[in-house]
């Protein structure tokens, strides 16, 4: 839903990157879970307001700049059984990360470790024995999503693999 970018002021206002578009998703009282470090635990929202294209966040608990400092980078997720059917052929962040990747001419690329929204497109992060590349997320080179099966089928260019590949 969202990911903490820092804290704001010193009573543990927190400066949210918001991912979520359904409405009120950080209205006042709400509980949510917050996943800072590979632990996660429920919090409830106490305050929200916009602030240039971002939205201030204060928690339940949450009083000082030194704790929100504590949360930065932390990740607010909700249930999947609260979030809303994508539209067809729309994807959440969350469906993607785990799939496996395949190329029609490269066979495997790897495991889906990300998805990078960088304003030219959706590139998924694709990670394999050590390397990574970026594979756009396009339906000119998508073959199937199965979601289900978490297995993403593409046609790649010819050549794309090799340009796009780092170790990491």
């Amino acid at each position: 839903m969202g990911r903490i970018l820092r804290p704001h002021g010193i009573r543990g206002e927190l400066k949210v990157e918001v991912w979520s578009d359904v409405e009120g998703r950080f209205a006042a009282g709400t509980d949510l879970y917050l996943k800072v470090r590979g632990q996660s635990r429920r919090i409830r929202v106490q305050q929200a307001r916009p602030e240039r294209g971002h939205l201030l966040v204060r928690l339940q608990g949450v009083d000082s700049r030194d704790q929100a400092e504590e949360l930065r980078g932390g990740q607010f997720e909700v249930d999947a059984a609260e979030v809303p059917e994508p539209p067809e052929g729309f994807y959440y962040h969350y469906q993607l990360v785990g799939c496996s990747c395949h190329d029609e001419r490269s066979g495997w690329l790897g495991e889906v470790v990300e998805v990078v929204e960088d304003g030219g497109g959706i590139l998924l992060r694709v990670e394999k024995e050590g390397r990574s590349v970026l594979v756009p997320f396009v339906d000119a080179f998508l073959i199937e999503v199965n979601i289900a099966s978490q297995r993403i089928d593409t046609r790649l260019p010819e050549g794309l693999i090799t340009v796009c590949t780092s170790k990491s």
